[in-house]
């Protein structure tokens, strides 16, 4: 990247005067701590450790609203936090850390303070923190912890997920683990790359720690070398893994500019902004080095003007916006990202009828506007590229013609005179980086020297050799006084385009197919891409000759160089075609359109489509091989010969899915499958390796078209992918990213190297009856029917309803309804005595139980719904996810011995209700959450009263061990190790429980046995009789809050009859204190003071977050253990959980306690 110092220097000035005196992590030695007290040094598990500090009188200009404390554990390893609040009268700040199980004995010591304002709020004016971390000698020492875990976390199932093999900018990597600690709990995960740490978290859905690096156009270009995983307990034990058992490295290439400027952009995103024209300039400037003005009328001229339909990411929109122009940068798919109404960075879509796309003005281009491209090749040459000597020529001319020749390919203005005659005239306070200034005599309009402009904003500098620097490119102040007597500025010009025969041509390209290929200049590369998302070459060449000229073309290399007519290099004219090969031995790979001058257009793997030299370029002046001249529609004869073939052509483009065979969709083996049977009503068999067992074997050499193909991914792994040869080295087939595809098998640098073998099919291969046996056969007739959790009527199922309806269907027995029971069923088998019928049993991992069921259908195959499929025929050890996860399996041949279903009057009156749909704070029979479901089967069954949460249900009747459990107890659940219970569900014997699920409603499904909610069970309860109900609220705000319970919501109401948050909370606090508070969500954050979410009682103001780079968007009361009392869209104003919940808990930002 270019150096930032020109953009630091002339922004230092406007950034001091425009923002307000923000610090953001700072180190210093100073600090802004008067006092600080620990009340008790020596503390045991259970104690709590209070916090009192006060600070120096006027230190910070601006308010303050919290203090966070933070200490270091003996071994390093660990850090706890206590957040302080202050007394506004005594100006005294207090905080509290409450000590827990499983902390590491000895000393713990203060490591740094962070003093700041709105901790989770919006980025804006107001935010601000400072963090110090040398601020004295505190410390507090833990004693008598006799809780032991003397075992370090494990780190299993290590992976990384890449958006792509090599990544650019706005690409990202994600890292994959699965970590656990059998005893304290594990506190810290992360990856480290070259010193680079990648913080993990625990992802909910998968239960993995997972952390992301996001490529931006600051990255640094290269090979990212993993060094270490580490994982730290509560106790502070550390487990490292190093690289010499995982290969995780990831490789960020060079980005096309359109990336860079992209990336830069999205972090923006969130921002509050007052002047977007001058983010624009940040943008550029950071992520490609272009300085652009920072006038708006000004900004509006540069550039070249695009229409509307071949918008670029990258290109300035600009818009009429009430009178005045505004600015913002098209980001592709109609969508640009500018300041909005909300004068917050965000995206808005221009698509014609809507509000921005009414306001458009015009789009101008500005990425490789010569000028920048060279100023680029300035910063080159004095970052040492290229020689930085001009002996005995320093007036500059030598210098600009070298930076001419380079940046644009024009070498014949070498002359000053010749100089001065390029581009367009530019006033001098208009100038910019890369802009020609030319020095000389005024009263003689003599000029003497020419220079580069740098674009500096501190003052007018241009790049020039010079004696004092002993020839060396320097930059030297227009109004430098020691010019020669008599120098002085004379002009500036500006190149807008490349010159060629006419300096100041407005149109580069003179044909048709130029032209139309210069509007997608910077328009990514994409294999297999021939539509303006991404082009590769001949899909590029293809797009450009229908739109231009309507003229259709073959779709390949090959094919294209096979159409109009042979031309001589020599020979060559604007809009022929041009061919070049990796080497003398392959075949032609790559196309572009010939631009004249020895210029071409054409799509390049790191800078997406692109104007470059043909000879001039080092790449590919050695690898042209042939032009060729297409003036008229070319005939076009069938692609392909073969039905094999010509039946694949006609599916090109269909998308790729995993057991895809149905015309709609396909994988590899499917697709295979399907054109045999339209093409030559074939019947083949469904899997790769399969194929790979009919017809004859043929030698590479001796590949025809219709063959078939087949790839492995290593030389360890089976046969995994297979496709259809079609001559010439191409191959048909469909790819994960694009479908099916006509693309190179050989010249492929992905599909080459994994080449294993291929078959001749030409007759109908003998193919026994798929299936004999009573459950395959009846089976096989469910194909296709959908996947879903609990189904088990024939219409949709989960694995153990289908095993369950099967064997109903075929053979008349009634099996037990989950994994678990059906695999108590009849004998035992071995893997390699597996007969057709028989029931095999699949584990996610070593340490969970049995998760999923098949039926075993022989050859390998396994008949099963699969959640993405539904009910497929697939392999079963040839494939890479059930492969290893096959557990055991089962051969039932007779009924089975069931016992009684329910018993217990809840379970049974539970069971009448299953299928009833979840709904959050549900609890009328038409619809429920968990603790409503319990609710109204107590009230319905037993005729008891019971609290309408899940926390007050957990602390009603006797607790009960899980291995004491009986029918109708109630059994609670919670997200992780750090939340209260969030779930209940009703046990129904025999590991069952019948509970509202949020896909199903409610269904009767397994505890222990499942994946999910297994280990996530906390406590059960057993409630005999009815319990006594207190008073729920006791503070006038809450009081007020419930007897608005179920009122509407409506957006902006505040009247009584419907509410929105913050209309809801003006409406109670008048209503129950008198008090007059403001009317939005933004101006009731600012109120009262602020509490630590430890801290927090009922009356305080919670306030909630979108995402963290939002402000606050709505705000509830709480109601004490857990509970908040707001109007919800959905359902009007309820009583509901706030850490508990899975919406509200993620989107906690802040609270405020208003007296």
């Amino acid at each position: 990247m270019k150096g930032k110092w020109k953009y630091y220097l002339w922004m230092m000035t406007f950034l001091m005067a425009w923002l307000p005196c923000t610090y953001v992590n700072a180190e210093s030695t100073d600090h802004p701590l008067q006092s600080m007290e620990i009340k008790k040094t020596n503390v045991e598990v259970g104690d709590v450790l209070k916090l009192q500090a006060t600070l120096q009188e006027d230190y910070f200009d601006k308010p303050v609203g919290y203090i966070k404390a933070e200490f270091i554990s003996p071994s390093g390893n660990v850090k706890k936090h206590a957040f302080l609040s202050v007394d506004k009268e005594s100006a005294l700040w207090t905080g509290n850390y409450q000590v827990e199980e499983f902390i590491e004995n000895g000393e713990w010591k203060l490591t740094s303070l962070t003093v700041g304002y709105r901790m989770n709020g919006p980025a804006d004016y107001n935010s601000w923190s400072v963090k110090y971390d040398q601020i004295g000698n505190y410390s507090f020492t833990v004693e008598n912890n006799e809780t032991e875990d003397l075992a370090s976390p494990t780190i299993q199932d290590v992976s990384i997920i890449k958006d792509q093999e090599r990544l650019q900018a706005s690409d990202s990597v994600r890292i994959e683990a699965k970590v656990s600690d059998d005893l304290s709990g594990v506190v810290h995960v992360a990856a480290i790359y070259m010193g680079k740490t990648i913080t993990m978290s625990k992802e909910e859905s998968t239960g993995k720690y997972v952390g992301t690096f996001d490529v931006r156009a600051s990255t640094r270009v290269g090979l990212y070398s993993f060094e270490e995983m580490i994982a730290i307990d509560k106790i502070g034990n550390k487990t490292t893994i190093d690289n010499s058992t995982l290969d995780l490295d990831f490789e960020v290439i060079e980005s096309p500019k359109s990336k860079l400027v992209l990336s830069e952009a999205e972090s923006y995103l969130g921002w509050y902004n007052y002047g977007f024209h001058y983010t624009i300039g940040e943008i550029y400037y950071l992520s490609i080095g272009y300085n652009l003005p920072t006038d708006m009328e000004e900004l509006s001229t540069i550039g070249k003007k695009v229409e509307r339909n071949n918008l670029q990411v990258g290109d300035l929109v600009f818009f009429d916006y009430e009178g005045q122009s505004k600015v913002a940068m098209y980001i592709g798919d109609n969508q640009v990202i500018h300041r909005t109404k909300s004068n917050v960075v965000g995206i808005d879509n221009i698509n014609n009828g809507t509000y921005w796309g009414q306001r458009y003005v015009e789009g101008r281009r500005i990425l490789d506007m010569p000028n920048y491209l060279m100023d680029e090749e300035v910063e080159n040459m004095r970052s040492g590229t290229y020689p930085i000597y001009y002996d005995g020529n320093e007036n500059g001319v030598d210098f600009v013609n070298e930076v001419l020749t380079n940046a644009l390919g024009y070498d014949q203005a070498d002359t000053i005179e010749e100089q001065a005659e390029l581009g367009e005239s530019i006033e001098r306070e208009r100038i910019l980086s890369g802009d020609l200034v030319f020095m000389g005599i005024k009263e003689t309009n003599q000029l003497t020297h020419v220079g580069i402009h740098t674009g500096w904003h501190g003052g007018d500098y241009i790049y020039i050799p010079t004696v004092e620097s002993d020839n060396r490119i320097t930059t030297k102040s227009i109004d430098d006084p020691n010019w020669p007597r008599g120098v002085e500025f004379i002009k500036a010009k500006r190149l807008k385009y490349v010159p060629g025969s006419t300096a100041n041509d407005t149109e580069e390209f003179g044909h048709p197919l130029t032209k139309t290929a210069d509007n997608y200049v910077g328009t990514p590369y994409q294999y297999g891409g021939d539509s303006d998302g991404g082009f590769d070459s001949s899909g590029f060449v293809q797009y450009i000759f229908n739109e231009a000229l309507g003229f259709e073309l073959p779709r390949t290399v090959s094919e294209q160089a096979g159409i109009g007519q042979s031309v001589a290099k020599q020979d060559l004219q604007e809009g022929d075609l041009v061919f070049f090969s990796k080497d003398e031995d392959s075949g032609l790979t790559h196309v572009a359109i010939y631009a004249g001058d020895d210029k071409i257009i054409h799509p390049t793997v790191s800078r997406g489509v692109i104007v470059g030299e043909m000879e001039g370029s080092s790449y590919w002046g050695p690898r042209y091989t042939e032009a060729r001249r297409v003036e008229d529609q070319p005939e076009l004869g069938s692609t392909f010969t073969h039905p094999l073939t010509q039946e694949a052509e006609t599916h090109v483009g269909t998308p790729y899915e995993y057991g895809g065979d149905n015309g709609e969709s396909f994988d590899s083996s499917g697709f295979v499958q399907y054109v045999f049977n339209e093409a030559l009503d074939f019947d083949m068999p469904r899997t790769v390796s399969g194929q790979a067992d009919i017809g004859q074997s043929v030698a590479k050499e001796n590949l025809q078209e219709g063959d078939l193909v087949f790839f492995s991914k290593d030389e360890d792994s089976g046969l995994t992918h297979v496709a259809i040869y079609a001559g010439d080295d191409q191959i048909i087939h469909p790819t994960v990213s694009q479908g099916v595809v006509v693309g190179e098998m050989e010249g492929n640098s992905y599909w080459g190297p994994r080449y294993t073998e291929a078959r001749r099919v030409e007759d109908q291969p003998e193919l026994g009856s798929a299936f004999t046996h009573p459950l395959t056969q009846s089976a096989e007739t469910h194909l296709g029917t959908p996947y879903e959790y609990g189904g088990d009527n024939g219409e949709s199922f989960d694995s153990s309803g289908f095993v369950k309806y099967v064997f109903n269907e075929a053979l008349g027995l009634e099996l037990p309804r989950t994994v678990s029971k059906q695999a108590n069923l009849g004998q035992a088998i071995a893997k390699e005595d597996l007969q057709q019928g028989d029931l095999v049993f699949f584990s996610k991992d070593e340490d969970s139980g049995l998760t999923h069921v098949a039926i075993y259908a022989g050859d390998d195959q396994i008949i099963h719904p699969t959640v993405s499929k539904g009910v497929v025929v697939g392999e079963m050890e040839g494939n890479s996810y059930w492969g290893p996860r096959y557990t055991e399996a089962r051969r039932v041949e007779d009924q089975p011995e069931l016992g009684a279903k329910f018993t217990h009057p809840l379970t049974q009156a539970a069971e009448t209700h299953l299928g009833t749909p979840y709904e959050y704070g549900g609890d009328n029979g038409g619809a429920f959450d968990s603790s409503g479901f319990v609710q109204y089967l107590f009230s319905e069954a037993l005729g008891l009263e019971l609290p309408r949460t899940v926390s007050e249900q957990a602390g009603l009747g006797q607790s009960v061990e899980k291995e004491d459990l009986q029918e109708g107890d109630l059994v609670f659940f919670s997200k992780d190790e750090d939340s209260g219970v969030t779930h209940v569900a009703i046990y129904a014997g025999n590991d069952q429980i019948i509970h509202p699920t949020v896909s199903q409603g409610v269904v009767v499904g397994e505890m222990e046995g499942s994946s999910y909610w297994g280990p996530r069970y906390t406590e059960a309860r057993r409630v005999g009789d009815q319990p006594e109900l207190g008073s729920a609220f006791t503070h006038p705000l809450t009081q007020a809050a419930e007897t608005h319970v179920g009122m509407p919501y409506e957006y902006g109401g505040d009247n009584g009859e419907a509410f929105d948050s913050s209309g809801f909370v003006q409406y109670v606090f008048n209503e129950a204190l008198g008090l007059e508070l403001p009317r939005t969500v933004s101006e009731q954050a600012n109120l009262g003071q602020f509490v630590a979410k430890e801290d927090l009682q009922e009356g305080d103001l919670v306030f909630f977050s979108k995402d963290e780079d939002s402000g606050v968007t709505h705000v509830a009361i709480y109601a004490g253990d857990d509970q908040i009392i707001h109007p919800t869209v959905s359902q009007g104003v309820v009583v509901g959980e706030m850490e508990s919940s899975s919406y509200w808990g993620p989107r906690y930002t802040e609270a405020r306690r208003v007296e």
